[in-house]
C-alpha cells in the first residue's frame, strides 16, 4: 500500500479555479503545454494546480491534455453540491484529514499541533519545522476555511472544529 502524501503545498485555490476557467472556456480539454500559455502560468506553477485539480476529481490528466470533469464544471459554476464533494474529498487528503481528526477531537488546535501529527506518521513538506508549519498554514488557509472543514481564530492562533 502506498505511503500517505500531502496535498500540494503550492497549490493555491484561486489558482486551481483559474486553470478550471481556461478549461471550462475552451471545450473542456486542452493540452498541458496549451494550458501552460493560455493560463499565463510557468509550468513549474501550472503542474501542482493540476495535480491539485486531479486530486480533487476536477480534472483528468492523460496523454498530456488536462480535461474538465462534471464536478469540474460544477464547482466552475459554483454549485454548492460540487463544493460539498470537494470538501467531502479534501477530507480524505493529508493535511486535511489529520486537520478534520483533532478538530473532531480537540476542537481547537495550532498549526504546530497539526504538524507534529502529521510528523509523527513520517509526512512533511519541508524538513525546517518553521517553514514546515508556514506551509501547512497556507494549505489550510487556502482550502479548509473555503470549504468548510475548519474554521480560523487569528487571534489566538487556533484553528476551530467547524460546526
Amino acid at each position: 500500500m502506498p505511503k500517505a502524501s500531502l496535498f500540494p503545498h503550492d497549490a493555491r485555490f484561486n489558482a486551481v479555479m483559474g486553470v478550471i476557467k481556461v478549461l471550462y472556456h475552451n471545450n473542456k480539454t486542452l493540452p498541458v503545454a496549451e494550458l501552460t500559455t493560455l493560463s499565463h502560468m510557468r509550468v513549474d506553477t501550472l503542474l501542482p494546480q493540476l495535480n491539485a485539480a486531479k486530486l480533487l476529481g476536477l480534472v483528468v490528466l492523460k496523454d498530456g491534455k488536462a480535461t474538465l470533469t462534471k464536478l469540474g464544471e460544477q464547482i466552475h459554476v459554483n454549485d454548492q453540491k460540487a463544493k460539498e464533494q470537494v470538501s467531502k474529498k479534501l477530507v480524505t487528503l493529508e493535511p486535511f484529514k489529520a486537520a478534520y481528526a483533532i478538530s473532531k477531537k480537540k476542537h481547537a488546535f495550532t498549526t504546530g499541533d497539526l504538524v507534529d501529527a502529521l510528523l509523527e506518521n513520517g509526512l512533511s513538506h519541508h524538513t525546517d519545522y518553521v517553514e514546515n508549519r508556514a506551509l501547512l498554514h497556507t494549505t489550510l488557509i487556502q482550502w479548509a476555511i473555503y470549504f468548510d472543514i475548519l474554521d480560523y481564530n487569528g487571534r489566538d492562533k487556533k484553528w476551530l472544529e467547524n460546526e
